[in-house]
């Protein structure tokens, strides 16, 4: 027996709207912490055609960014193995200076585990 969805229950544009307004947050709220940080940072918006590495990388190419900040959601163990971390993927692909900051409940959450020893 296979899953089913309901006819109605999944609308797509809607579904996609919510996801670039909540884009669109992400990014405003990115770009001020850089410019509070002194970075000329501007905010960009990108239909994804392939991977999400692959669209940071090419707006990064296609704006002549001198380099890529981006966060970290902290993924470890199976999560990371099945979501794959963009920002390693774009680690690996740069051809730039790449920035990764942890957000504030991850770097809390690794804090412990950097205790020195006495």
């Amino acid at each position: 027996m296979g899953f089913r969805i309901a006819p109605g229950a999944l609308n797509i544009e809607e579904a996609d709207n919510a996801s670039r307004a909540a884009a669109e947050h992400l990014a405003a709220e990115g770009t001020e912490l850089a410019r509070q940080a002194g970075f000329n940072a501007q905010p960009r918006e990108s239909t994804r055609l392939q991977t999400t590495a692959h669209a940071i990388l090419a707006e990064a190419e296609a704006c002549g960014a001198s380099a890529i900040v981006m966060g970290s959601r902290g993924l470890t163990g199976l999560k990371s193995l099945l979501l794959r971390s963009v920002s390693h993927a774009v680690l690996q692909d740069a051809d730039r200076t790449v920035i990764v900051v942890p957000s504030p409940a991850v770097a809390d959450s690794r804090r412990p585990r950097r205790a020195p020893s006495r």
